[in-house]
């Protein structure tokens, strides 16, 4: 670019995938008119919004028109193409923007210009356009190296319940109990309350071929079996040694086969709260394996072995006289398995059903990772920090964006996407540690001093209320609200009442995420919105420092309004980096919140 200014370079991956790692890069430059960049936020309150491009590009010879076929990119001026921005300045070269391209969008003009105004947006607006499952336990089962042989969800009171990998449909067809050694495919009763509820839900054996099994539910109940039987969750019809799983006479989750009490899991299951069961079988000489809430609680100690006859009824009693006539309690995505799952798969499902979390899910970053997986993000397009806290649960069905938004609130982190499409996780501490978020990266001021850069314009100055908080709330996962009050700050301004609704899994992370917030919105803070850097009028000083500017840096602003009084300076995390440019012309405008230490 002309008269100092940095060298641009602009490219567009044609013909490569939008999630390439390694895409290959075009060079369009040369027909690059103007180019506006922004990303991050306006203030520290609002989430982190999508960084947006939008380039300017010579189209007179029909060059990123989509239509034309002799054009130089034809078939490949496709929407989602990756797109970057680079500057070089002093040999030094700084990506200010990647990410993608919405589409091309010609204008034709009768005078014989002709402009393609392109639009991109990053990996937040990606994210945003991304639906997950409906829950975790719905992607960690699809996840398994092994799918199930069929899967019921039983779910929600609305739901029809349903075969979800569609191997053994049924309907509601049936209203009687039906004794069969090889029934057909059928259900009846209640699909989520199975008081007097029976049905088939296969007519091939599971396990057929190598004789392993394993069967997995979600359980609630208060009902333990009768002596010498069980309340039965699943069984094999028919034959008089047929597999059987239920609760016990002790309230424990049992496998029997035929008659003999094969094993139980030595945990009392029948207290009316859910729980995850789980019972595996290796085929052979083995035994059956018993798993409550993804803990291995029996590894077959009872006598003989388990059964190669595979489950083919739900809630179906009859068979043994010593049982009760069916199971009395709720159901929730039952799953057969022909393989025995191992033990970390089956711990997998259970945490992801139960509490809504990852499995082995500590802090806040490894709940972010599967988030990220789920979308499809390259794991190489991510810089996460390791979180500070423990969330309680993830509420998925919704955006992949939405679900982190809400993790890196419960952190009280910063989640964005970085100048080159890298998703960034910020932990709670970031902005008191972090070397660049902790000392000054660039002096902004109207002091003259040669080591400074001068800017042109700046926005509000205000030291307002509009922030002010001097009562907290914050709600946990469970919806357990923990509140920290300032009495001084009421009685100085009254009091300002803010809730915040976040994912956290303990009370003191709570009390301290509100003491947090507490401490710094107490009183009015002094606010300088924002400010523009013309960084050509001193070139030297200035590119290096604008061009190398990162959400979550620590800046100094300075200025003597209107050159009257002490020079107001000023500590502020940098939000927002927007630059503008044309082949004359540089601006560059920084906004961020005041540094509270």
């Amino acid at each position: 670019m002309a008269g100092g200014l940095p060298t641009l370079t602009v490219n567009i991956a044609f013909g490569s995938d939008s999630l390439d790692i390694t895409p290959t890069w075009t060079d369009i430059t040369s027909k690059v008119r103007a180019c506006n960049i922004r990303r991050g936020r306006a203030t520290e309150f609002e989430e982190y919004q999508a960084g947006t491009l939008s380039l300017s590009l010579d189209n007179r010879a029909r060059t990123f028109d989509p239509l034309y076929t002799a054009g130089p990119y034809y078939g490949n001026l496709k929407a989602r193409v990756l797109c970057q921005v680079k500057a070089t300045y002093a040999a030094t070269t700084y990506t200010l923007w990647q990410g993608f391209v919405s589409g091309f969008n010609v204008s034709p003009d009768i005078s014989g210009d002709s402009i393609c105004q392109l639009q991109g947006y990053d990996g937040l607006a990606y994210l945003a356009s991304i639906d997950l499952p409906q829950d975790l336990y719905t992607w960690s089962i699809t996840q398994l190296a092994t799918q199930p042989q069929a899967w019921w969800p039983m779910g929600a009171s609305d739901d029809v319940l349903r075969e979800i990998n569609n191997t053994y449909p049924f309907n509601f067809s049936i209203s009687s109990p039906r004794t069969s050694a090889a029934p057909t495919q059928w259900m009846g009763g209640n699909a989520n309350q199975f008081d007097g509820t029976w049905g088939a839900i296969t007519s091939t054996p599971v396990g057929t071929g190598t004789g392993a099994w394993s069967v997995a539910f979600f359980f609630k109940t208060d009902t333990a079996g009768p002596a010498s039987g069980l309340n039965p969750i699943i069984m094999a019809s028919g034959a008089t040694n047929a597999s059987r799983i239920g609760i016990d006479s002790a309230g424990r989750l049992a496998y029997n086969k035929g008659f003999v009490a094969e094993s139980n899991s030595a945990f009392i299951a029948n207290n009316n709260i859910w729980h995850h069961g789980c019972v595996t079988y290796a085929g052979g000489a083995n035994k059956a394996l018993i798993y409550v809430d993804g803990v291995l609680l029996n590894a077959g100690t009872g006598s003989g072995t388990a059964s190669t006859t595979a489950f083919d009824l739900i809630a179906y009693g009859n068979v043994h006289t010593s049982d009760l006539s069916q199971f009395n309690g709720e159901l929730a995505n039952m799953a057969v398995w022909n393989v025995a799952l191992t033990a970390t798969q089956i711990a997998t499902i259970a945490a992801a059903g139960l509490q809504g979390q990852p499995y082995g899910g500590t802090t806040t970053d490894d709940w972010i990772t599967p988030v990220l997986d789920a979308a499809g993000w390259p794991a190489s397009w991510r810089s996460l920090n390791t979180g500070l806290v423990k969330p309680g649960g993830m509420k998925w069905g919704r955006s992949a964006l939405s679900v982190l938004q809400d993790l890196a609130r419960t952190e009280q982190g910063r989640l964005f996407a970085d100048s080159s499409n890298t998703i960034t996780f910020l932990n709670r501490n970031n902005d008191t540690t972090a070397a660049r978020s902790t000392t000054s990266q660039a002096t902004y001021s109207d002091s003259g001093v040669s080591t400074v850069i001068p800017f042109n314009a700046v926005g509000a100055i205000s030291q307002s209320d509009e922030y002010l908080a001097n009562r907290v709330s914050v709600t946990t996962a469970e919806g357990i609200q923990f509140t920290k009050d300032d009495a001084t700050s009421q009685a100085t301004y009254g009091i300002r009442a803010k809730q915040i609704d976040t994912l956290l899994d303990n009370q003191d992370d709570a009390v301290t995420y509100a003491s947090n917030y507490l401490a710094r919105y107490k009183n009015p803070i002094l606010r300088i919105s924002d400010w523009q850097i013309l960084p050509q009028a001193k070139g030297s000083t200035a590119f290096p420092k604008v061009l190398d500017a990162r959400i979550a840096d620590l800046v100094t602003f300075e200025i003597k309004p209107n050159n009257v009084g002490t020079r107001i300076s000023q500590t502020i995390i940098l939000e927002q980096i927007a630059h503008s440019f044309t082949p004359d012309k540089w601006v560059t405008t920084l906004s961020g919140s005041p540094q509270v230490t």
